[in-house]
């Protein structure tokens, strides 16, 4: 007889896998990116991370601009 294991769907919410997948990705970017291992100051890598991520990172969804670039070519800025 074979053994079946059942897909067993998570309970949490959209909004939570979201915030899991961001966090999981930001962990990946303190470490590969930023030496958080070596990193003196978790406080100050973390704000250029941070920094990183809303105006350095080229984004799909921006057509690979950075969000700095897009408000520029966009007007808002």
């Amino acid at each position: 007889m074979q053994r079946y294991t059942k897909y067993v769907k998570s309970r949490k919410s959209p909004g939570q896998c979201r915030y899991g997948k961001f966090f999981g990705w930001f962990k990946h970017i303190l470490k590969y990116d930023f030496n958080y291992y070596y990193a003196d100051d978790l406080r100050k890598t973390i704000e250029k991370a941070i920094d990183f991520y809303n105006k350095e990172r080229p984004s799909f969804a921006l057509n690979y601009k950075t969000p700095v670039q897009y408000r520029i070519e966009q007007g808002f800025i």
